[in-house]
């Protein structure tokens, strides 16, 4: 039954079959909260951290609800949580329970979180700095497709933490992550082919296409959220 509840809710909350009514949302994600229903919690936790023009914001009410469905199992929540410790949204800052967040949600594979908690072993976070753990984590993550990975390698190897450096080998992770969707590695391999040398060929002409191309696709995103803001304020 609360799965039913869940499953009301979620359809105003994405404007499925409904209309879209965040205030209808929570009112159904409640209902199902209350019985324990886990999805429920997230979405109910993700509804009040920033609200909307129909719901108000509420820092404390979106951590307690996001924190039962982390403790409930739902490996989305326990990455969500994770990355509100790490980066002080509506919470204290706390390095060590963002680590144990992301590492309850990587026991279920999550890739955002294998993706982020080697972050925290890549520069010592809430745990001793671990370039091989890092890497670790960051294979399991680009294994399953997640871009930021696949530059956090290439990162790995730029830097030569943990790994001899290599910028051929941080260019083709660059690369990788460019085609999985990640524009931010277009500067990282534009700063490369400026430098060029550890294995790498400098390339001034490569450099400026790159940094072109970056440039690009920020101003593209940039018009896309002016054209958002305009439609939601119609």
């Amino acid at each position: 039954k609360a799965m039913a509840i869940f499953s009301i809710g979620y359809m105003y909350d994405e404007g499925e079959s409904v209309d879209e009514d965040d205030r209808e949302a929570v009112k159904w994600y409640l209902k199902a909260a209350n019985k324990g229903e886990k999805y429920s919690q997230y979405h109910l936790g993700v509804l009040l951290e920033d609200g909307s023009d129909s719901v108000d914001a509420d820092p404390a009410k979106s951590i307690y609800w996001l924190t039962k469905s982390a403790d409930a199992g739902y490996d989305g929540a326990q990455k969500h949580l994770g990355y509100n410790y790490a980066n002080a949204i509506n919470v204290e800052r706390d390095d060590k329970k963002a680590v144990h967040y992301y590492k309850l949600a990587v026991e279920q594979d999550n890739s955002e979180a294998q993706n982020n908690l080697g972050t925290m072993y890549h520069n010592g976070y809430g745990v001793k700095t671990d370039y091989a753990e890092a890497m670790r984590l960051y294979t399991l993550a680009y294994d399953q497709g997640n871009e930021l990975a696949a530059s956090n390698i290439g990162l790995l190897y730029e830097n030569g933490d943990g790994v001899k450096k290599d910028y051929k080998k941080a260019a083709e992770m660059y690369s990788e992550a460019v085609e999985m969707g990640d524009a931010t590695s277009y500067e990282n391999l534009a700063s490369l082919y400026e430098t060029g040398g550890f294995g790498l060929k400098k390339d001034i002409r490569k450099a400026k296409e790159f940094r072109k191309k970056y440039a690009d696709e920020v101003n593209e995103a940039a018009a896309e959220a002016v054209e958002a803001a305009a439609e939601a304020a119609e």
